[in-house]
């Protein structure tokens, strides 16, 4: 009686075949990497721009505020601080506090630009009126090598300074006040400009005399 060899019909992966599979899987998962990376970039890009209007939004409501309180005087005794602006810095008199909200007392305030350590910071400085000894400032802004100034619109022109100066040696009594305050920033990748209206008188205080309230 023959015996019979019956050959099993299941076999293995070829060499051939497994390197295939290894080569597809290795494609796979360098598309799959490339995806994630694109989109982690993505998502790291859509943050950072965010952030970047986050403080943009901080940065014009301190300022809006600020010169929104200006005023061009005030019913007292206390030694006047008379608006005075350049490309540097503007300061003026103001009825409130933005660095301490709920205070409502006047008050010196003072925006300049400053450069320090290779940035231009962008501080803010309160300055009391009845104790010229008691100093408050505060860095709002830091950029990283960029030119930035002021300018003020005085109704008919912008101006590097204000009040506006006919001479070396004097200068005009028309406004006590600019009507418009601008800070521009030469920053990449866009250029920032701030405009904002002054709300009080801009013409010469005069005190209210024969009422009380």
């Amino acid at each position: 009686m023959s015996s019979l060899i019956r050959f099993s019909s299941h076999r293995g992966f070829t060499l051939l075949e497994l390197l295939v599979v290894i080569l597809l899987v290795a494609l796979l998962s360098g598309l799959l990497m490339q995806g994630f990376i694109y989109f982690s970039g993505v998502y790291s890009a859509v943050e950072r721009r965010q952030m970047l209007l986050s403080e943009q939004q901080l940065l014009d409501g301190w300022l809006r505020d600020s010169v929104q309180s200006f005023t061009n005087g005030i019913d007292s005794e206390l030694k006047l601080a008379r608006f005075a602006g350049d490309q540097t810095s503007f300061k003026g008199l103001s009825l409130a506090s933005i660095a301490r909200p709920g205070v409502r007392e006047p008050l010196q305030i003072e925006w300049h630009l400053r450069r320090e350590a290779g940035q231009l910071q962008l501080l803010y400085s309160e300055y009391s009126l009845s104790a010229e000894d008691e100093h408050t400032e505060y860095l709002v802004k830091a950029w990283p090598e960029v030119n930035a100034y002021w300018r003020y619109w005085d109704g008919k022109e912008w101006l590097p300074s204000f009040p506006k100066r006919d001479s070396v040696f004097n200068s005009t009594e028309q406004a006590e006040l600019p009507e418009l305050i601008a800070l521009y920033v030469d920053v990449l990748p866009y250029p920032l400009e701030f405009i904002f209206a002054v709300h009080s008188s801009t013409g010469k205080y005069e005190a209210i005399i024969g009422e009380d309230y």
